[in-house]
């Protein structure tokens, strides 16, 4: 029997060892996970996990199943100021009601789901909220219905085949900077803009269906079809048509009533060297026959 107890002791402390090397080298499951910050891409979750620190500020749960949130979930991390719910299956806004709980939130990212209601109204009570991420989603129609955003200074929804723009909606974002309606389906944009967002630095609108001819001074001025509409405009002053309807370079025209074209010159030069360079042949066939008959006569 103490033969046996001897064998069995230094065995379990084995045992031991071993869970411990091969627990301490599993590697977790997210990709950072502090006092501050969680990082847990791709990790399965269908709700908010219960296990981070209380004091946490940056949510980030990209590519997970998180397509609602629930307030007693969310409850214990009233410090979050950041939150990211990219590509997780998201398919209205309502759905993240429950997000009112973060009172301090300052940014949100919901790009890469499939939200095709987008109501301002639902973040009403995140009076804080200085960024909304919201690209990519497919197909989105914006409710017209808003609350008043003071805070709220960058709003990205590129990508998502928006056709219409609400003024309601841009009423709501006095205080806006950064507005980001790339790749929709936008004909038009509230011509009131100027008034209404008087801090408006940025708006993206390439890939949309606005022409630059039906866009607002003031807008074009803050767009990204500004340097557009500068060489479109340049190239169009320097063309004319003749009576036939010949469009023809200004600069060109200009050239040949002075008489000094280019391509006209480049010819005159290439002619006479060609002439320069026969002249100079027959010069040296001349003398090399006359030497020849002088040689031989002699």
């Amino acid at each position: 029997m103490a033969n046996l107890k001897t064998l069995v002791m230094p065995f379990s402390r084995i045992s031991v060892i071993i869970w411990v090397i091969l627990f301490s080298t599993v590697k977790p499951d997210c990709e950072k996970i502090s006092t501050r910050s969680v990082m847990c891409p791709g990790q399965k979750y269908t709700e908010i996990p219960q296990h981070f620190e209380p004091s946490i500020k940056e949510l980030i749960l990209p590519y997970n199943n998180i397509s609602q949130l629930k307030a007693d979930n969310l409850k214990q991390y009233l410090d979050v100021r950041y939150l990211n719910l990219d590509a997780n299956g998201i398919e209205s806004t309502h759905s993240l009601k429950a997000i009112n709980v973060f009172k301090n939130l300052e940014r949100l990212s919901i790009s890469d789901n499939h939200i095709s209601m987008f109501e301002f109204q639902v973040f009403a009570q995140n009076v804080h909220l200085k960024e909304i991420i919201a690209n990519d989603n497919t197909n989105m129609f914006l409710i017209e219905k808003c609350n008043f955003f003071p805070k709220l200074e960058s709003l990205c929804l590129k990508g998502n085949n928006i056709q219409q723009f609400p003024s309601e909606v841009v009423k709501c974002l006095p205080n806006l900077r950064h507005l980001d309606l790339r790749n929709n389906q936008l004909s038009t944009l509230p011509s009131n803009i100027k008034e209404i967002l008087p801090k408006i630095e940025t708006i993206l609108l390439s890939n949309n269906s606005i022409t630059v001819e039906e866009l607002d001074p003031f807008i074009l001025s803050k767009s990204d079809l500004h340097n557009e509409a500068k060489s479109s405009s340049n190239v169009k002053n320097n063309l004319v048509k003749n009576d036939q309807g010949v469009v023809f370079n200004e600069s060109n025209i200009k050239n040949f009533d002075n008489g000094t074209d280019s391509r006209s010159e480049n010819n005159s030069g290439v002619i006479f060297a060609a002439i320069s360079v026969t002249f100079a042949v027959i010069a040296v066939s001349v003398v090399v026959i006359v030497v020849f008959i002088y040689f031989r006569n002699k």
